[in-house]
């Protein structure tokens, strides 16, 4: 705070911001505000931080703790707003995903790596600012945790499936690592669609198509070695009409939810202790033009990373 003394009288004023950064802006590092809020951070000054915010917008934060790097960045898919995957019984593949983000932050730390969470489940977080959170704090690397939904399989398919950057062989190596961990980690549960063996590994390349696509991330965090891990199918089907998953009432356990952290824990252990030698990372995709998101009209900023007037 700055005091102007004139003559007798004393005076205090707020500092002012210094002028918006360029949309552009490569972020460094990320602010994490009082509520929770995780925001790539693009500029400093004495009034606080520009920031980006969840809705992909320039906004500007007052209080918060900065974070400059970190070992693991988890991100826990959908929350907010946005549910997910339901399964028949109400099960939201957000707070699923976000209680295993959770549970494979505290395995990590415990292990000794610094892990941030992208967001907690209480505010939209868009695909873009996820993927910015990620090249902003360079971690080594980063994994997106989600829950599948049966109409898009064939029913009597089970498996856990990993999605990796394309020609990357450092993604592709998560991947496997990933695929084969969560397997092992839920077989022992005694029931044939966790242990996925009638399926065995499934990976898909992002795809090149530069318009938004649900695997945008991989290529927002393409700096970064990131994979999206569909652990199990929480069990939903198009137009209102959600069939049942022999997973779904297993998602609702903390047997199953430990099972999978573990899973997903030793695999990023794993793979720390000796990544591929190659990286064959795409492209990043550019900061200032991201990618179409269905979720981006609705999308409403949380409070604390508010948009300038």
């Amino acid at each position: 705070m700055l005091v102007l003394v004139i003559g007798a009288a004393t005076m205090t004023r707020r500092p002012q911001p210094s002028p918006a950064p360029a949309p552009d802006t490569a972020p460094r590092g990320v602010l994490v505000t009082p509520s929770g809020v995780v925001a790539p951070i693009l500029a400093t000054d004495e009034a606080g931080w520009w920031v980006r915010t969840p809705c992909f917008r320039v906004g500007r934060a007052d209080a918060g703790t900065v974070v400059e790097s970190v070992d693991v960045v988890l991100d826990p898919g959908h929350g907010g707003g946005e549910d997910g995957a339901v399964s028949p019984d109400g099960l939201r593949e957000a707070d699923v995903n976000a209680a295993v983000a959770e549970q494979v932050a505290r395995r990590l730390e415990a292990q000794g790596l610094t892990v941030l969470v992208t967001h907690p489940n209480a505010y939209t977080l868009l695909l873009h600012p996820r993927g910015e959170i990620a090249t902003a704090l360079a971690p080594r690397v980063m994994v997106s945790i989600h829950h599948n939904s049966v109409y898009e399989r064939v029913i009597d398919e089970p498996g856990t499936i990993a999605l990796h950057q394309k020609d990357s062989a450092v993604s592709r190596r998560l991947a496997e690592l990933l695929d084969a961990e969560v397997g092992a980690a839920i077989a022992p549960l005694g029931d044939r669609w966790a242990a996925g063996d009638d399926l065995g590994p499934q990976r898909k390349a992002s795809v090149d198509d530069p318009r938004w696509d649900w695997f945008g991330l991989l290529r927002f965090s393409s700096s970064v070695p990131s994979v999206i891990v569909e652990a199990a199918y929480v069990g939903n089907g198009p137009d209102g009409d959600p069939p049942s998953s022999p997973e779904g009432p297993l998602l609702a356990t903390d047997a199953f939810r430990d099972a999978e952290a573990d899973g997903i824990a030793r695999a990023i252990e794993a793979f720390l202790a000796e990544p591929p030698a190659t990286t064959g990372e795409p492209p990043a995709h550019p900061s200032g033009a991201p990618a179409q998101d269905p979720l981006a009209a609705s999308c409403v900023d949380p409070a604390d990373v508010s948009l300038p007037v």
